[in-house]
């Protein structure tokens, strides 16, 4: 692939994830809180919101390793369960960051106490 198709690739794909992200994230959010959903359930299951993130992007990471080794996927074409794990991770940024902001500053990388 030559790099302006990959620069095409990437814009659109980025405009995809964003319409895919702002859609599902009104079924999923409560209070304007757009980390809601991870935080109610990190709550409900004694975890944290980032944990319960990753558990939701490890569905479509799974899906992807099936895609990568059948050559299909069942319920959803590959180019949104890619989406979706991208979508996840920047997911999961929101909930660091968030978390960063929330308490005393602490250098980028260095582990939260326990």
């Amino acid at each position: 692939m030559k790099q302006v198709e990959l620069n095409r690739l990437l814009e659109e794909t980025v405009k995809a994830e964003k319409a895919l992200l702002n859609s599902k994230g009104l079924e999923y959010t409560r209070g304007g809180d757009r980390l809601d959903n991870f935080k109610r359930n990190a709550k409900a299951l004694g975890s944290t919101p980032l944990r319960m993130c990753l558990v939701f992007l490890q569905k479509h990471i799974d899906s992807i390793f099936n895609y990568a080794k059948h050559g299909d996927v069942l319920s959803e074409p590959i180019d949104s369960r890619i989406h979706d794990a991208r979508n996840y991770l920047l997911l999961a940024l929101a909930i660091i960051e968030e978390e960063r902001t929330d308490e005393p500053a602490r250098p980028m990388g260095a582990r939260k106490k326990k």
